[in-house]
């Protein structure tokens, strides 16, 4: 992956935020009066950027953006319409290589100096290098992929992070932490320099320049094994080409040529078929070092399990961390004991295993970024970082975990799921048997980030703010479908997906509601091959338009809900301050497997 695109990446993993008028308000029954919210003023260059990347036809979508660009040179999205309007240019026939040129070199000539430019230079060298059919204005792609390569020397970046450490009033960097930025820097500037090697034709000069990344501790071992299987292939080399893409298939998402290249060579080695490709690479992964080994809990259930929530994208770097320390705790815990939901978000890329209910349960949550990790409705800071953080993040959910499951919450849930003549039906109980205890919890709990109730009779005053003990609970019941593995392979390297949420019953500002006085209960039947077909629509539809990407593609679009791989979740939380008071869990892998005997 390119320096570039990984830099925006993890920048975009934490700044990504829900507009003002995208986060639902908890539902309440109070009638205080309260005002109503202002009219959000949309900028002109907001409504105009959007306009334009909402055009299908790529001349006039071009058209659009060089009105944008002439009529808000300055906006803050104008870096964004040059690399959108470079990449329509490249769909126009014939080539227009002045105009592509003309417009890559604004790019680079509007970015800052110092890092944004070299970004912006490795930027524009891997997009006209990766041009189809066979790179574009390669040139002055190997000219900015040079300057970016070794015009960022040591000395340079050491400079720099010192400088900003000064204006920020903190620390110095240590040497270590300064060589680790050189390193992966160097590491990804090289690699796009061997695809611009690659478009060029001159194969042995790009496998050298990866052999340079590669030497490197922070190198991208996806990216060159996927560019060192092009080259092997262009050297009538199929089978060590086979090897190496299958080698970068199981650490992460190929571009749409390598993956049509891998099908290909795979194919043509076992007789045609492709059948056992995705066996292959789930082989390969399953090699790799998990990057620590959770000790099992087996002190016995606790009685009321705590419920985990996870948000996160299959495309962010930042959420690895995150991703492997819930795996972690599933692997720790007895379902008994934990009960895990998995929210995939178009965040900070396009994402095929996030859903409307997904994304509808981040507003209600104010989510501002991924990964964003809650136990039992208590969100927990500091959880994002990449595999060599995974053990830390661990530690602190397991901590969480384990203070919530020596507290009484005083309610308990009975979950129960059967399969129906295709359908998933569940039905749950629900009984607040110690009110006071749930009163208690409540007053020490804490409402999300930026969450403002519409009546704003709970407004905390800060995320560290206890909701008044005075307040009367209200409970809702909410279920949800949940996919117990998804296997895909994002451009973050986390191929198995556990947990993942396909639909919920309701919406959660509702929920079913629960009395705290009596026994409540409440029923909801799952259709999975509706939720399938549903779940295909949606995706199909986000590619053709929508308002975050404008366009999108996904190489893979897999809603399949296998029966066995299901499972429904059930929990009990109150909207006020959103603490998950109860949960359960039931697998329905055994009935299916029952009913298939």
């Amino acid at each position: 992956m390119r320096l570039g695109f990984l830099v925006v990446l993890v920048a975009l993993c934490s700044v990504w935020r829900m507009s003002a008028a995208q986060i639902a308000a908890p539902a309440t029954s109070s009638a205080a009066p309260f005002s109503p919210e202002p009219v959000i003023q949309v900028p002109a260059d907001e409504t105009a950027f959007k306009a334009a990347r909402g055009v299908t036809d790529p001349k006039h979508r071009t058209e659009a953006y060089e009105v944008f660009l002439r009529d808000f040179p300055k906006s803050k999205r104008a870096q964004t319409a040059r690399e959108n309007l470079l990449k329509t240019l490249f769909l126009l026939e014939p080539r227009d290589i002045p105009e592509i040129h003309r417009v890559a070199k604004a790019y680079v000539d509007n970015a800052a100096q110092g890092q944004q430019r070299s970004v912006a230079e490795n930027e524009m060298a891997y997009d006209l290098a990766e041009a189809l059919p066979h790179g574009a204005d390669l040139k002055a792609a190997e000219a900015w992929s040079k300057d970016a390569t070794y015009g960022r020397t040591h000395e340079v970046i050491a400079r720099e992070m010192k400088d900003s450490s000064r204006e920020a009033k903190l620390p110095p960097p240590s040497a270590e932490l300064i060589h680790k930025e050189w390193e992966e820097e160097r590491a990804n500037n090289l690699q796009t320099l061997g695809n611009v090697y690659f478009a060029e034709g001159r194969l042995a000069l790009s496998w050298a320049t990866l052999d340079q990344g590669s030497a490197l501790e922070h190198s991208d071992d996806a990216g060159i094994d996927a560019l060192r299987g092009q080259i092997a292939h262009a050297r009538h080399e199929d089978a060590e080409a086979l090897d190496h893409l299958e080698i970068a298939a199981s650490w992460g998402d190929l571009t749409e040529k390598q993956q049509a290249l891998l099908n290909e060579l795979y194919a043509a080695a076992h007789g045609g078929r492709t059948s056992g490709l995705e066996a292959e690479i789930d082989r390969r992964y399953a090699k790799f070092p998990q990057p620590f080994t959770p000790t099992p809990h087996l002190g016995g259930s606790s009685g009321h399990p705590v419920l985990v929530e996870l948000y996160t994208g299959s495309g962010c770097p930042s959420c690895l961390a995150a991703d492997f320390s819930v795996d972690g705790v599933l692997k720790a815990y007895p379902r008994s004991d934990v009960v895990v939901l998995a929210f995939d978000l178009h965040t900070p890329v396009p994402d095929p295993l996030a859903n409307p209910d997904s994304i509808a349960r981040a507003q209600f949550d104010g989510v501002s970024g991924v990964p964003s990790l809650a136990v039992g409705g208590q969100v927990l800071k500091e959880v994002d970082g990449d595999r060599s953080t995974a053990k830390s993040s661990f530690e602190k959910i397991e901590q969480a975990i384990d203070s919530q499951l020596r507290e009484a919450t005083g309610v308990t849930i009975q979950l129960s799921a059967t399969l129906d003549s295709g359908a998933v039906a569940t039905q749950a109980k629900v009984q607040v048997e110690n009110a006071a205890a749930l009163r208690q919890v409540l007053a020490r709990s804490v409402a999300p980030d930026h969450f403002e109730p519409a009546t704003k009779e709970l407004k905390a005053t800060s995320a560290d703010t206890p909701a008044s003990a005075e307040q009367t609970p209200k409970l809702v019941l909410n279920f949800a479908l949940v996919q117990q593995v998804v296997r895909y392979s994002g451009t973050n390297a986390f191929r198995f997906h556990p947990m993942v949420v396909r639909a919920l019953a309701k919406p959660s500002e509702q929920g079913f509601p629960v009395s705290l006085t009596d026994t409540s209960g409440a029923s909801f039947r799952f259709d999975p091959d509706s939720i399938s077909k549903g779940l295909a629509s949606y995706l199909t539809g986000f590619e053709q338009h929508n308002d975050k990407f404008g366009t999108a593609h996904f190489r893979i679009k897999d809603t399949r809900l296998p029966l066995e791989q299901l499972a429904v979740a059930a929990w009990v939380e109150d909207i006020r301050t959103h603490r998950a008071v109860a949960a359960a869990y039931v697998s329905l892998q055994a009935q299916t497997k029952k009913a298939a005997r």
